[in-house]
């Protein structure tokens, strides 16, 4: 009998072990299905706009930019914490793919730390200061526009997530001269349905809840988070870790639900 459940205990550890590295397999593969149709997107608006020749062309390009460069903050913010250095503790899988600690806790009996950041700093340090550092390696000093001379400036961006969406207003003063004429653009804005304002939400009660009990994962909060539309996942870890992920089918990015992720170190009694 004592045999017979150790090995029962073995097969289901095993099964656990086979379940986990299929769904690395699975989120890695949709990280790399995403850049690879960022990419083709970005190259087919690019070959689409060759040729603009007026001032509407030219605004109309540098708002697919800024589109672009928005989709893909909010890509790089919801799969890896972002691409521009905020985070400084995560868990690790590989060299590239790093899950931001949003808590954790500490080697003594004292409260964790939390780590992750509140809307305004998502909006101003992490989202804007993505489409500030990428703009203009996508606009490409305009060598897709023929027919006219253009000179452009530094990039400012500010970034709203609202309660249906995510906005991006940019400050970008782009000089177009053809024939003597002179026009300046400087102000360009996209919006982006999505409901990240609520994942946030999300994401601070389970911090908070977290906060109150280190040892303990809310299933019945994540069942409630369910109601909402949200699709969401506590997958237990090493090294204490839960990883939390959320899908939201609502949300499409490149025509697939928006995934979010973060990880909460726990403490284990």
């Amino acid at each position: 009998m004592v045999c017979s459940k150790f090995y029962m205990r073995k097969a289901q550890i095993s099964f656990i072990l086979v379940v986990v590295v299929v769904i690395l397999l699975l989120v890695g593969f949709w990280f790399y299905a995403f850049s690879v149709k960022s990419r083709q997107q970005t190259q087919r608006a690019l070959e689409g706009q060759e040729g603009v020749f007026d001032v509407e062309g030219v605004r109309g390009f540098v708002t697919s930019c800024l589109h672009k460069q928005l989709t893909d903050a909010l890509i790089a913010f919801g799969l890896v914490g972002g691409k521009n250095g905020f985070f400084s503790e995560f868990f690790v899988y590989t060299d590239k793919y790093r899950i931001p600690y949003y808590y954790i806790t500490n080697d003594d009996l004292s409260p964790g730390r939390v780590l992750m950041p509140q809307k305004d700093v998502v909006e101003k340090q992490i989202l804007a200061r993505y489409i500030n550092d990428t703009l203009k390696k996508c606009t490409n000093r305009f060598e897709v526009v023929k027919g006219l001379m253009i000179e452009d400036g530094d990039v400012t961006a500010d970034v709203q997530i609202n309660v249906a969406d995510v906005s991006a207003v940019v400050h970008y003063p782009v000089t177009i001269s053809q024939g003597g004429k002179r026009t300046v653009l400087d102000s360009f804005s996209v919006k982006i349905s999505s409901r990240l304002s609520t994942i946030l939400n999300i994401s601070q009660t389970i911090v908070d809840k977290t906060l109150a009990h280190e040892d303990i994962v809310y299933w019945d909060y994540l069942t409630d988070v369910t109601l909402l539309g949200f699709n969401i996942t506590a997958h237990a870890e090493r090294n204490h870790t839960i990883l939390y992920r959320i899908l939201d089918p609502q949300s499409k990015v490149y025509a697939d639900p928006y995934m979010f992720q973060f990880a909460v170190k726990v403490r284990v009694k």
